[in-house]
């Protein structure tokens, strides 16, 4: 008879170790933390990590999230790497006086994967949940990866493929992005009230339909240095070709208001509405999108909104990237469909106003395009699954344990 959690459970409950570094990271562990104890309540998880994991349930050992936020500047410079093996130390320190049944690290490779090492001589066993990004650079970490990790759990399915070519025990559990937690596309009579609250601080389309275009420069300010420019050229260009085109750039709350409005003061002749409404909720309303490379254009081709991708950088670190990148694309869609879903225009000569501004204009006025496109993100959502990945996540560790302990 197979032994269920919670019969193994009344002999010792297991015990997990969570480590994250980042605020994403913090965010996805806690939603893994709280389908762990709703499944296996008897479990005991404690780590190092930031505040939502703590409100999830884990004892917060150190708050690592806060601490490595801290070092910035010529601090971060000057001992960041110093205070980096400072909490190397403390989190081996823990491993060894708690002994737990498995190391579970979320994302952050940097200081992930030397724990991992430390933890693999202590006979610990790894789970790593978020893969680090060794298909886009730096893939000799494979090697590291075999020798310490015990279960990686990817988000995306491709990366499943990659580690069992590589022998590395993989579950595919999903991406956040899909799960019940996460604000999900409207539809309907919500989509269409959100779509009129957005047209209605913008001039009336009296001809045609309107064309609802969004604008996603990203959500630092060094990238809305780079991209408004360009961004607001080629919305122009766009309104002149197409008088019906009306735009909308959802604001990152990490931007201020003030910051936007730096830009926007050359282009009020435009037809823009700047909005702080949820922006995953926003990109299901526009019929097309611009898009900065990230995270954002996995969040726009979900809400199956046809897009191009742009990104800017200097020049010497575009050198620099095109020498160590060793992937044909950059946007996460076209990466997970091996194909063209969205173009891409990367780099100071390619990413102008003009180009962009050409790029959108060859699907915006070709229905055949723009079809092709929306059938290529319907079968991108397919592919990426279901909600449920932290739920996944949970099971895939809870079994681990129960196998392994």
């Amino acid at each position: 008879m197979s032994i269920g959690i919670s019969e193994k459970e009344s002999a010792r409950p297991p015990r997990l170790m969570f480590v994250a570094g980042e605020a994403s990271g913090d965010a996805h562990a806690s939603a893994v933390i709280r389908e762990i104890l709703s499944q296996s309540p008897s479990t005991f998880v404690f780590g190092l990590g930031g505040h939502q994991m703590r409100d999830a349930g884990m004892r917060l050992d150190v708050d690592l999230v806060s601490e490595l936020r801290a070092l910035m500047g010529f601090v971060r410079v000057v001992f960041s790497a110093r205070a980096i093996f400072r909490m190397l130390d403390t989190a081996e320190e823990l491993l060894r006086r708690e002994r737990p049944d498995a190391l579970v690290l979320v994302d952050y490779p940097g200081f992930n994967l030397r724990l991992a090492r430390r933890a693999a001589r202590l006979g610990i066993p790894v789970i790593y949940y978020i893969s680090p990004q060794i298909w886009g650079w730096n893939y000799r970490r494979i090697n590291a990866i075999r020798r310490d990790i015990s279960l990686m759990l990817v988000i995306f399915p491709f990366e499943r493929d990659m580690y069992e070519r590589e022998h590395v025990p993989v579950d595919f559990v999903g991406h956040p992005l899909v799960d019940e937690g996460t604000p999900q596309p409207l539809v309907g009579a919500e989509r269409d009230a959100m779509r009129a609250e957005l047209l209605s601080s913008l001039p009336t389309v009296k001809t045609a339909q309107p064309l609802l275009i969004g604008l996603v420069p990203g959500s630092r300010r060094g990238e809305l240095e780079r991209h408004m420019p360009p961004l607001l050229e080629a919305a122009r260009l766009i309104a002149n070709r197409l008088p019906q085109a009306r735009f909308v750039l959802p604001r990152a709350r990490t931007i201020t208001p003030e910051y936007i409005d730096h830009f926007m003061a050359a282009a009020r002749d435009l037809p823009i509405a700047v909005t702080d409404l949820n922006s995953r909720q926003v990109y299901s309303v526009l019929d097309f999108a611009i898009c900065k490379s990230g995270t954002s254009t996995l969040e726009m081709a979900l809400s199956q909104t046809p897009f191009i991708v742009i990104y800017r950088m200097s020049f010497l670190n575009e050198i620099i990237v095109r020498i160590l990148i060793k992937i044909k694309w950059v946007g996460l869609p076209n990466i997970i469909m091996n194909r063209t879903v969205a173009p891409e225009l990367l780099g100071i000569r390619a990413c102008t106003g003009a180009n962009i501004a050409a790029a959108a204009l060859r699907i915006l006025e070709d229905p055949k395009r723009l079809d092709a496109a929306r059938a290529d993100l319907r079968e991108l959502t397919t592919i990426m699954g279901g909600s449920g990945a932290a739920k996944r996540a949970a099971m895939s560790i809870l079994q681990y344990v129960r196998e392994h302990h």
